[in-house]
C-alpha cells in the first residue's frame, strides 16, 4: 500500500521478480488489509493480524489506566446490554485498533468528565487538539497558530491523496503544499509527520486521512465519490478517499445531508459512515440500510458479504442472516468469504448448545441430535463459531452438530475443518459433509482420500458415498490416482451409489494392477446378475493374489460373489473351481500371483491343459460387436477383431471374448490369434473357454495358444 501511482504495473514487476531465477528464497511483504486487493495479490500465503478482542482491550486499558480507572473507561466503550450493543458497538469497533484505542484513552483522561468521542472523526479531531495543547507551549516550539497548522497539513494530505503519490513525498513537494518550513518543523515536533532525509510522510495513516477530511469540507464531495468496487468473493474494496469521507461525515455540521450525498454514489461507503457512529437521524439511516440489504445480491454482483461485513458493526443480527444465505447459495468465493466474515464477528453463543457439545458422548447423542435439529438454522452461528474453538472436543462436537443440522451454509466451515490438526475433528467434518450432500464439497472430500490418517480417509469415502450421484464423476476420476488406497476407497464409495453406470466402472477397475483395487472392485460387483460380470468373475478364479485389506485372495472374493449369482454359468464355474482347489491345495499353499504377472499366466496355462473339452456346447451370449452385423461376410468382422490384439485394455479383451461367440469360425480364429498375442492371464482364461468350441480348428488354435 506504500506504492504510489501505477500500482498495477509495479505489482506486476514485483510478481515477476518473485518468480524469477534471481527472486528471493524468503520474503515478507506487508500491506494494510484494506489495500491488499486483487491488483496487489502476490500469490503468496497470507497472514492477517486480527483486531483486538474484548480481553485484549481490557488488558490494554488496565495497563495504561490501572484497575479502577480502566473499569470506568471500559464501561463507556464495551457494550454489556442489548441497548449498549446498539449504541456502543461502533466504539467497540474503534477500540479494536491499538492506535485508536490509545487515542481513546488519551482523550478520556484529558476530558473533564471522562467522556469518549462518539465517532472516528471526532476522536481524531480531539486527539490532534490534545497533541497541540501538550506540545505547542514547549520551549523551542515554532511560533504558529493551530489553525495555520491544520490548514497547511490539510492541503498537504489532500494533495497527496488526490495525486496518488503514496505515503512518502519529496520534501520539496511537502513544502510547496504547506507553504512554510516552520509549519513542517512544528508538525514534526508534534509527531504528526516524519521527515527522513529528503522525504516526508504522515506518522500515521489516520493523521493523513483526518487532515484530508478537513480539506474535503472545501470541495464538492461528488467529485471524490466513485462507484463501489466489489472483489471476487463479494468483499468491498475501499477507495482511497473512504477513510477521509468517514471522518468528514463525523465532524460536519450537516451530517444527514452529507450522508445522503455519499449514499447516492456509494451506498457501501454510506453504511461505513453509519457504522463509525456518526450522529445521523433514523429517517436518513434506516432507508440506506434497507435499500442496501435489498440490492446486496443482484445478477450483476453478489455484494452480500460486503453488506454484512459493515452491518455487523451496527447490528450483528442484521448481518448474520445475510451471511448464512451467501454461505448457502453463493459462488465458492462468496461462500468462503462469508464464512470468514462470520468467524470474525463476536457472536453471542447459545450456552445450552455449548454445554451439550462439551459433554457429547455416545449415550447422549440421540438427545443431543434432537436438540440440535429443533434449533435448526438458529444453531448455525454458534456451531460455526465453535469450529474455531481452541478445544478439540468442542470443534469435534461442532462438526458433529453441523451434520445434524444439514444446512448447506456449513459447507465452507466443514471443508476448513477437514484440515484440522486433530484427526477426529477432520473425520467428523468429513462425515457431516456427507450428511449435507452438497456437490460443492465433493472435490474436497476426494482430496481427503489422500489424508495421512486412515480414519479420516475412510470417513471421506463414506461421505462421498452418502453424497451419491453428484460424486460419481469425481470418484471415477479418482480411479486414475497413482495411490492404490485412493483408488480402493473410491471403489468403496462407488459401490454404495445407485447408478446404472457404476457396474461398468467397477468392471473396468477389476483389471487394476493393484490387488487391493481389484479385490475391492470384484467385491463391489456383488449382487450383479449380468453375463459380462459373470465372465469376469470366472476369469478372477485364476487370480491367487492375496489382498492386505481383508487378507483374502482375489479368487476367494470372486468365488463368494459368484456364489450369490443365480446363473448356470456361475454355478458351473464355481463348482469346477472348488474341485480344482481341493486337488491343488497341497501344491498351492504358498503361491501368490498377479493378474498381469507370469505366475498367473502359468497358472492359467496349467488349467488350460487339465481341462477336457465338454461334449455340450456352451450357450452363446448375445452378439455385441458393433461391426459384426454382416452375417454373410466374415471378412469385415475379422478386420475388426485383428487390430484388438494390439490393445491390452479390459474393453479390448471383452470384445475378443464376445468375438468367440460369433457364428463364423474365421472370426473366432481371429479372436484366438489376438488373445494369444496379448498373453495376459485374462486372455488365457478366455482361451480356456474356447476349448468348448464345436469347431475342431478353433479348439486346436486355442490349445496352441
Amino acid at each position: 500500500n506504500e506504492m504510489s501511482g501505477a500500482r498495477a504495473e509495479k505489482a506486476h514487476m514485483l510478481r515477476e521478480w518473485l518468480t524469477s531465477d534471481n527472486g528471493p528464497q524468503r520474503v515478507i511483504i506487508t500491506c494494510r488489509t484494506a489495500d491488499y486487493d486483487q491488483t496487489l495479490d502476490m500469490g503468496l500465503p497470507v497472514v492477517q493480524i486480527g483486531d483486538m478482542d474484548y480481553s485484549h482491550i481490557e488488558r490494554f486499558a488496565t495497563t495504561y489506566l490501572g484497575d479502577d480507572l480502566a473499569q470506568i473507561f471500559l464501561a463507556q466503550i464495551l457494550p454489556k446490554t442489548s441497548w449498549e450493543e446498539r449504541h456502543k458497538q461502533h466504539l467497540h469497533q474503534i477500540a479494536r485498533n491499538p492506535f485508536l484505542l490509545s487515542a481513546m484513552i488519551l482523550t478520556h483522561k484529558s476530558s473533564p468528565h471522562g467522556e469518549v468521542p462518539d465517532n472516528l472523526g471526532l476522536l481524531m479531531h480531539q486527539l490532534v487538539s490534545e497533541i497541540w495543547e501538550r506540545e505547542h507551549a514547549n520551549p523551542g516550539t515554532p511560533n504558529a497558530s493551530f489553525e495555520e497548522l491544520r490548514t497547511a497539513l490539510a492541503d498537504l494530505a489532500f494533495a497527496m491523496l488526490d495525486s496518488d503519490l503514496g505515503i512518502y513525498v519529496p520534501y520539496s513537494y511537502a513544502l510547496e503544499n504547506t507553504g512554510s518550513e516552520l509549519l513542517l518543523e512544528l508538525a514534526q515536533k508534534m509527531q504528526l509527520i516524519e521527515i527522513r532525509a529528503s522525504s516526508v510522510r504522515f506518522s500515521q495513516q489516520m493523521f493523513q486521512d483526518y487532515f484530508a477530511a478537513l480539506a474535503l469540507g472545501r470541495q464538492s464531495l461528488s467529485a471524490y465519490l466513485h462507484t463501489p468496487q466489489i472483489q471476487t468473493g463479494g468483499r468491498y474494496t475501499a477507495g482511497k478517499w473512504d477513510q477521509a469521507m468517514i471522518m468528514y461525515s463525523g465532524t460536519t455540521a450537516n451530517t444527514d445531508e452529507v450522508l445522503l450525498e455519499i449514499s447516492r454514489h456509494n451506498p457501501f461507503l454510506a453504511l461505513e459512515c453509519i457504522s463509525s457512529g456518526i450522529n445521523a437521524s433514523d429517517r436518513t439511516v434506516d432507508p440506506i440500510i434497507g435499500s442496501l440489504i435489498r440490492i446486496a445480491n443482484t445478477p450483476e454482483s453478489d455484494a452480500r458479504v460486503a453488506t454484512a461485513n459493515i452491518l455487523a458493526r451496527i447490528d450483528e443480527n442484521l448481518a448474520i442472516p445475510i451471511l448464512l444465505e451467501a454461505m448457502r447459495d453463493g459462488s465458492w468465493d462468496v461462500r468462503w468469504a462469508a464464512t470468514l466474515t462470520l468467524q470474525e464477528i463476536d457472536i453471542t453463543l447459545l450456552s445450552g448448545l455449548t454445554d451439550v457439545l462439551w459433554e457429547l458422548e455416545h449415550d447422549i447423542q440421540d438427545a443431543a441430535e434432537v436438540a440440535v435439529r429443533q434449533l435448526g438454522p438458529d444453531a448455525l452461528p454458534t456451531l460455526l463459531k465453535l469450529l474455531q474453538s481452541d478445544n478439540w472436543k468442542m470443534r469435534r462436537g461442532a462438526a458433529w452438530g453441523l451434520g445434524r443440522v444439514q444446512d448447506r451454509a456449513a459447507l465452507p466451515g466443514l471443508v476448513q475443518a477437514l484440515h484440522d490438526e486433530d484427526n477426529l475433528v477432520s473425520a467428523e467434518a468429513a462425515t457431516s459433509l456427507g450428511q449435507i450432500k452438497d456437490e460443492a464439497g465433493v472435490t474436497w472430500l476426494v482430496e481427503t482420500l489422500q489424508h495421512a490418517n486412515w480414519r479420516v480417509r475412510r470417513a471421506a469415502a463414506q461421505a462421498l458415498a452418502m453424497t451419491g450421484r453428484p460424486a460419481l464423476s469425481a470418484l471415477t476420476e479418482a480411479l486414475k490416482n497413482e495411490h492404490e488406497d485412493v483408488r480402493r476407497l473410491a471403489i468403496e464409495a462407488l459401490k454404495e451409489i445407485n447408478d446404472p453406470d457404476i457396474t461398468e466402472i467397477l468392471l473396468e477397475a477389476s483389471y487394476d494392477e493393484s490387488a487391493e483395487v481389484r479385490g475391492a472392485a470384484i467385491d463391489a460387483l456383488s449382487g450383479t446378475q449380468d453375463e459380462i460380470i459373470v465372465e469376469r468373475l470366472i476369469e478372477c478364479l485364476a487370480d491367487n493374489t492375496r489382498t492386505r485389506w481383508n487378507r483374502n485372495r482375489i479368487c476367494d472374493i470372486a468365488a463368494r460373489v459368484l456364489a450369490a449369482i443365480d446363473m448356470t454359468e456361475a454355478r458351473n464355474a464355481l463348482e469346477h473351481w472348488q474341485k480344482d482347489e481341493v486337488q491343488l491345495a497341497p501344491r498351492q499353499k504358498n503361491i501368490t500371483s498377479k493378474s498381469s504377472g507370469s505366475k498367473s499366466a502359468n497358472r492359467a496355462r496349467e488349467r488350460l491343459q487339465r481341462i477336457t473339452r465338454p461334449t455340450a456346447e456352451a450357450p452363446a451370449s448375445p452378439q455385441t460387436l458393433a461391426q459384426a452385423q454382416d452375417k454373410t461376410n466374415s471378412q469385415p468382422q475379422r478386420d475388426v477383431v485383428r487390430p484388438l490384439k494390439a490393445e491390452l485394455s479390459p474393453t479390448a479383451i471383452l470384445h475378443l471374448a464376445r468375438a468367440l461367440e460369433n457364428q463364423e469360425p474365421r472370426v473366432r480364429l481371429a479372436a484366438i490369434e489376438a488373445l494369444t498375442t496379448i498373453g495376459t492371464s485374462a486372455a488365457l482364461e478366455i482361451l480356456v473357454q474356447a476349448l468348448r468350441d464345436n469347431d475342431p480348428e478353433v479348439v486346436k488354435a486355442a490349445t496352441r495358444g
